[in-house]
């Protein structure tokens, strides 16, 4: 199984190469359903971003690639002028903070009115090799041959080395098969039928939980959703913390306002009608012990005491959306 995407990594500069000059399109006579032919687009929601933001375009801008790229607020000199030298790039600006899901959702709209039919999405923040966009299409390809419909396919996310990232946790259903739970954004292919028919991102969720509460929704409406170690793309999940604290795990490494917003939207899934019983049972001991864990660590601080008691109401009577407010004082 999968034995062309095994191969993957070591012949996708030839593939690409092969493939550059044709735009993207779809081949409706492959054996167990369309698949893609040609270079794949980018998209990217940005939030106040650095140099890496800079350098994954630079690795993305090949080759007349299409670029989708969402502003979350402004940017920096800089960021414009890498912005401005893009050959094939569709910016689309948003003065206000409006959330990852919501640019998700715009991007992935502005995709389908050209025509498209895939994304594949980037964290401003993740540092792809240039050769992975053509090594996952050749596994997408090939996981139309056992996976009809298939929502997504994403690579196996890896800390950068030095430094002191956590690893992303791979949710498997069914390791063989490659299928999981839910799949990281970031790297991933999405096809965007699948998109139209399961329904938007929840832009209520704002940030955080929201790959996890679409790809469980993908399930129940018969999607896959598969990760390929074979693929590997390096990312920062969270934020990075010196070499004597590396024993934390990733809630006690988050600042209150992404606790919330973590805490609140995994609340709040837990209620959704399409999650399996045993998903769920296993996913509120999971978030319970989390919690556990960090109001042990934070036992004397009170503005994480807030967050988490808000998050949890809110969570659980459905009153989402942008950071509260109120917890304004509570974000550090």
């Amino acid at each position: 199984m999968f034995a062309a995407c095994r191969k993957a990594s070591n012949s996708a500069s030839d593939r690409y190469k092969a493939t550059v000059k044709r735009p993207l399109e779809i081949d409706g006579s492959s054996a167990g359903g369309r698949t893609i032919v040609g270079v794949i687009p980018a998209a990217i929601v940005a939030f106040q971003p650095n140099h890496l933001l800079a350098e994954l375009l630079s690795t993305l801008d090949r080759n007349q690639r299409r670029i989708f790229i969402y502003l979350n607020g402004g940017v920096s000199p800089e960021i414009e002028s890498r912005l401005g030298g893009l050959s094939n790039a569709h910016v689309i600006r948003n003065h206000e903070n409006a959330g990852l899901a919501h640019g998700l959702n715009v991007l992935a709209a502005a995709a389908e009115r050209e025509g498209l039919t895939h994304l594949q999405f980037f964290d401003q923040d993740s540092s792809p090799e240039p050769e992975l966009p053509a090594a996952l299409t050749i596994c997408f390809n090939e996981a139309l041959r056992d996976f009809e419909p298939l929502a997504v396919v994403a690579p196996r996310l890896t800390p950068p080395p030095g430094e002191h990232y956590q690893e992303v946790r791979i949710a498997w259903r069914d390791r063989f098969r490659r299928t999981v739970d839910f799949a990281p954004t970031s790297g991933s292919i999405l096809a965007l039928a699948a998109w139209k028919d399961v329904g938007p991102f929840r832009a209520d969720y704002f940030i955080d939980g929201i790959d996890v509460e679409w790809c469980l929704r993908a399930w129940h409406r018969g999607y896959g959703t598969l990760v390929f170690e074979e693929t590997s793309m390096v990312h920062r999940w969270g934020s990075a913390i010196p070499p004597t604290e590396v024993w934390k795990s990733q809630i006690l490494r988050q600042p209150n306002d992404r606790i919330y917003f973590y805490v609140r939207n995994a609340v709040n899934n837990l209620r959704s009608s399409f999650i399996p019983r045993i998903w769920r049972l296993r996913f509120a001991l999971r978030l319970f012990a989390q919690l556990v864990i960090l109001l042990s660590a934070r036992a004397n601080t009170v503005l994480t005491r807030k967050v988490v008691r808000r998050a949890v109401s809110d969570g659980w009577n459905g009153r989402l959306g942008s950071f509260p407010p109120e917890l304004s004082t509570a974000t550090h």
